[in-house]
């Protein structure tokens, strides 16, 4: 009952604001002994979100096709040519991201030394672009695929910045 009333009192809020109000707590009511300019101060400390990273809106067209075409190229079956799509987009436009998709195009084609020797690079560059929590995320799959590479991640990991290079 409670959640429909919180649900219509928001009338003409988002479904996901909508979603988040009905999981909160009902508040416990105030006591009326409480200074009013306390009340105000309580309202105006609302907990302030974390600014979201957005994604550059717009990669060159030729990056997209490319990355398009890789992924095109495993969904219809042709390995060969998604790697060789991969290697290329790795060779003229390095991002973190095009290993961990080439890895998963290893892992997923039976090919778990390929797959953990990418999810590396792409773990390594993260760590280059000032990422290392995303880096650490790869860590308990090249623990499993390969535990010498996960070492050596977390070698990297605790070196100072001039020594990673």
């Amino acid at each position: 009952m409670t959640t429909m009333v919180m649900a219509l009192a928001i009338g003409n809020c988002s479904l996901a604001s909508a979603a988040e109000a009905s999981k909160t707590t009902p508040k416990k009511p105030e006591t009326k002994t409480a200074p009013a300019a306390h009340k105000a101060s309580k309202a105006q400390q609302a907990p302030k979100k974390a600014p979201v990273k957005v994604a550059p809106k717009e990669q060159s067209s030729a990056v997209n096709d490319l990355a398009n075409q890789a992924r095109a190229d495993f969904w219809h079956g042709d390995i060969a040519g998604a790697i060789t799509a991969y290697q290329k987009l790795i060779k003229e436009h390095p991002q973190p991201s095009w290993y961990g998709e080439l890895g998963n195009l290893y892992y997923q084609t039976g090919q778990p030394q390929l797959a953990a020797e990418n999810y590396y690079l792409a773990a390594k560059a993260l760590i280059a672009k000032g990422r290392p929590l995303e880096a650490g995320a790869l860590l308990p799959t090249l623990q499993r695929l390969d535990p010498q590479l996960a070492q050596k991640l977390l070698a990297r990991q605790s070196q100072p910045k001039e020594k990673r290079k």
